[in-house]
């Protein structure tokens, strides 16, 4: 056990990635308690799950990803159980204030300045611009966590999520990647190599870091034209992927699915914004589902075997477990939309998120435990 707690400090994703599936489980206590114990619903704060979701379940996230691809991406391989204790104690102290949002809102803060400190940290000492941007969505993440805060607006909840998928967008250019090069070794072509485009890379970035500013201050007409073309700079980025040789693979496909969702989100919240802002909810709720929550799932799926030493491959269960986060989005959007009821927007979304992760959750703690981290 003690080998396995050493481990996991110097490569934190064995610890943060489990930490996620608990922290999904947090923010789904208010769904859950309206779907099953109506009486002890109005016990948990009006943002319970909203700020779960995003700080506790991003933060997780981005704490095992970045001290995880970092030593990798810079070649800064530093010593970093230190980092992932005082990580573990600031999360769990932020988790801790959950009952008191006016006052766990700011503890959260501390997290997130350690973890940009600490990324900065990986930049300064090794001289790489390519993380820059990195260091962009980490400030703007915490400027939207203070401002929160400071108010206690659900908007900037709202923004936190487009914060993150835009930091998502840009992880994702490096796992895509990652899984084009491994999908062309698996099929035998070592003389190919796979390249992103990276301009659609920037102009999907551009245009959702635009539209998440717009988000705060102007028109939903001005939003919806910024959302739209967010919508179609990832609908473009689905073009690198238009080959069967990468396409015959389940990771690849699975990847496919999640950015097509992504692409697909982004546009019906434009297109809602400027027909009917009033349903904007049903884009809202699948993109914090079928889309945020569907990329963390992704990412640390794929991550979590890499840096395993396991060979890529997604589980039928994990397949399952996205496909039950799709149906989540899905009643949680249409519902919320057209016709309200528990079953359809707390029930249901509520026990297929949980039972995804969990799922995630058992078969990763297996991978964990059975290889050695790399």
């Amino acid at each position: 056990m003690n080998h396995y707690w050493q481990k996991s400090l110097q490569h934190p994703f064995r610890l943060f990635f489990p930490l996620i599936s608990f922290a999904v489980l947090i923010a789904l206590l208010p769904w859950l308690a309206l779907s099953f114990l109506p009486s002890q619903a109005a016990h948990f704060p009006l943002h319970w799950h909203a700020f779960a979701f995003v700080h506790l379940t991003g933060g997780a996230a981005f704490a095992g990803f970045l001290l995880t691809a970092l030593p990798e991406w810079t070649d800064d391989r530093r010593k970093l159980h230190a980092h992932s204790i005082r990580l573990l104690v600031l999360w769990g102290i932020a988790l801790c204030g959950l009952w008191q949002l006016s006052i766990g809102a700011w503890l959260i803060v501390p997290f997130w300045v350690y973890l940009f400190a600490l990324t900065a940290s990986f930049v300064w000492r090794n001289k790489d611009s390519r993380q820059l941007s990195l260091l962009f969505c980490l400030s703007l993440i915490i400027v939207l966590a203070i401002a929160y805060a400071a108010n206690g607006e659900g908007r900037y909840l709202h923004a936190g999520v487009d914060a993150m998928l835009l930091a998502v967008a840009i992880i994702n250019f490096r796992v895509a990647r990652a899984i084009g090069n491994q999908a062309l070794e698996d099929g035998g072509r070592l003389d190919e190599r796979f390249i992103p485009n990276p301009y659609y890379k920037n102009l999907s970035c551009f245009w959702l870091a635009a539209a998440t500013a717009s988000g705060l201050a102007a028109s939903h007409s001005v939003q919806g034209w910024l959302y739209l073309a967010a919508g179609t700079a990832f609908v473009a980025r689905l073009h690198d992927f238009h080959h069967l040789r990468l396409l015959r693979f389940a990771y690849v496909r699975a990847h496919y699915a999640v950015s097509l969702s992504l692409a697909l989100g982004y546009s019906a919240l434009g297109a809602v914004l400027l027909l009917v802002p009033a349903y904007s909810s049903f884009a809202r709720h699948f993109l914090a589902i079928a889309v945020y929550l569907l990329m963390i799932l992704t990412i640390i799926s794929i991550a979590g075997q890499r840096h395993s030493g396991v060979k890529l491959h997604f589980h039928s269960d994990i397949r399952l477990a996205l496909t039950l986060l799709l149906i989540a989005a899905c009643a949680r959007g249409i519902y919320s939309a057209f016709e309200p009821n528990i079953n359809g927007i707390y029930r249901l979304p509520a026990v297929a998120i949980a039972v995804a992760f969990i799922v995630y959750c058992l078969r990763y703690l297996r991978i964990f435990a059975r290889n050695e981290p790399r």
